[in-house]
């Protein structure tokens, strides 16, 4: 629900007038966002975001069953908090996307009460990790126990 109350608010902001935008905040976290895969790719979604912060990192995960239900359930397009977005290309350079699959389904991210796999985000302490280095300005590439998928353009939780 956080990343839904994000997108809202950023279209209050843009109502306002997208010339005044301005950075707002430092980092932006968006952990399993039921948003649609090609939101940084339209304004009236999620492409300025990156307006109004140094950095956004999107975490997502294949294995996330409540997106999936919520894909299939409303019609939705694919979801952002499943596999990421649909154009890599498309999005800033500030956007830096986080593969957390390996930590949402296994793992320190399995636990009980959670089939659907979607609460990763607060209950994996290798994920809450990750978002804290984020969060206290760590450069993307050089946060530890992170992979990078060049042809992706995205960053793999590793395991080990």
């Amino acid at each position: 629900m956080g990343n839904y109350l994000l997108r809202h608010a950023l279209q209050y902001v843009i109502g306002r007038g997208t010339n005044n935008l301005s950075r707002l905040c430092d980092q932006i976290i968006m952990a399993a966002p039921d948003e649609d895969e090609d939101s940084f790719e339209h304004e009236h979604k999620l492409a300025l975001l990156p307006r109004i912060a140094r950095g956004v990192t999107v975490y997502f995960s294949r294995a996330d069953r409540a997106l999936l239900a919520s894909d299939i359930t409303k019609s939705n397009p694919d979801r952002l908090g499943s596999d990421g977005p649909r154009l890599i290309d498309l999005i800033p350079k500030r956007i830096n996307l986080v593969d957390a699959a390996a930590f949402s389904d296994a793992g320190d991210g399995a636990w009980a009460g959670d089939a659907n796999h979607h609460g990763y985000f607060n209950q994996s302490g290798r994920v809450l990790d990750d978002m804290a280095a984020a969060l206290t300005g760590q450069l993307a590439d050089q946060i530890a126990g992170r992979v990078y998928v060049p042809e992706k353009r995205m960053y793999r939780l590793a395991t080990v």
